[in-house]
């Protein structure tokens, strides 16, 4: 299998946000140093003969809905820069890079739901360099296969979108492309009156048990050894009842004194600590609805393994809705040190008996 790079297209706004340079500061919870990473993620599309968009090119129908939605989300076409972060308005491009796969088709690798070489999937999705992902804190790559299915890889500074507000944005790219003339959701960039600390800042709530003020240390840099990928089920109706034992724990004012705590704190060097695992949910960020044309996506696969605070991060995923297999339920892809493994899966094990086990969180 190889991925055939074309070129690479750097796509404006159609109409510019501002005729001249602009500045958007980003709040204190965008500025948190474990959201200074880029976070990549690919979706699998099919393309049958029966599509309605089966004769059009992906990558020029991805290319003039990405050039439209820009409009309305101009950040992510902009520079940031670095510590206190904030957003240079001037000369806007995102790059979108056309690539192709002539001697595979997507169905041989079951549309790749069940991790093939990581290798492989490495190279489906743009992955720049610490200096690149300021300059250019989206990147985008289309990759058609032989089959004439393809896919959207995706690496998007985390410091301006989490999952949910990326996949509005594809949201936005979908409903331009497969005609709108008006977006659903209009974004709101006032991202220090809506995220700010309070006046004044206070810490009222027990987050000291998940950050730590450690100058010079980076969580993304911590040495683990080998690191093992793995993939679980988990049945919904455990998971609600997980759920609903942990639900009183996270409280607005939880939220507000974590904002407030980055506003105190930031220059003495905030993390998550050592030995963080990061969970982050991604069966209901909307990314069903992320149709161009070709039906919403097959499979949704995330590759970072920097996210949250952690090297070590767990994503629960739904399953693919054309692969075999189980349905009930979702899928965890776990990132765990090698060493650590055995004794997960033990713990897992016991999660899918009701177990949680929650006196010792």
């Amino acid at each position: 299998m190889q991925v055939k790079i074309s070129h690479t297209a750097l796509v404006s706004p159609t109409t510019p946000p501002f005729h001249e340079a602009h500045t958007l500061p980003l709040s204190h919870l965008d500025t948190d140093p474990n959201l200074h990473v880029t976070f990549r993620y690919l979706r699998t599309y099919l393309n049958t003969a029966t599509s309605a968009a089966a004769v059009n090119d992906p990558f020029q129908v991805i290319s003039a809905a990405l050039s439209a939605a820009l409009v309305h989300y101009y950040p992510l076409a902009a520079t940031l820069r670095q510590n206190n972060l904030f957003c240079s308005i001037k000369n806007l491009t995102v790059p979108l890079i056309h690539a192709t796969v002539d001697d595979t088709t997507l169905d041989s690798l079951n549309y790749l739901d069940d991790n093939p070489d990581s290798h492989f999937l490495e190279q489906l999705v743009p992955d720049p360099d610490q200096e690149e992902r300021l300059v250019n804190p989206c990147v985008l790559q289309v990759t058609v296969f032989k089959c004439g299915g393809f896919t959207l890889g995706a690496a998007i500074h985390h410091s301006l979108c989490d999952g949910l507000g990326a996949t509005q944005f594809f949201n936005v790219m979908a409903e331009l492309a497969r005609g709108a003339t008006r977006i659903s959701v209009e974004p709101v960039w006032d991202r220090t009156s809506l995220l700010g600390p309070r006046d004044p800042p206070r810490v009222e709530a027990p987050i000291h048990e998940f950050l730590s003020l450690e100058k010079g240390f980076s969580s993304y840099s911590e040495e683990t050894g080998p690191v093992l990928t793995e993939c679980f089920n988990v049945s919904d109706e455990c998971l609600e009842k997980f759920k609903t034992a942990l639900f009183e724990r996270a409280t607005d004012e939880y939220v507000r004194s974590f904002i407030d705590f980055q506003h105190l704190h930031y220059g003495e060097g905030i993390t998550a600590g050592k030995g963080v695992s990061g969970f982050t949910d991604w069966r209901h960020l909307g990314h069903s609805t992320v149709d161009f044309g070709w039906g919403g996506p097959v499979t949704v696969l995330p590759l970072s393994r920097n996210l949250l605070g952690s090297v070590e991060p767990c994503f629960f995923l739904p399953y693919s809705s054309v692969s075999a297999g189980r349905k009930d339920g979702f899928k965890v892809l776990v990132n765990l040190r090698e060493s650590a493994m055995p004794a997960f899966k033990e713990e897992m094990k016991g999660f899918g008996n009701h177990e949680f086990g929650l006196s010792r969180y």
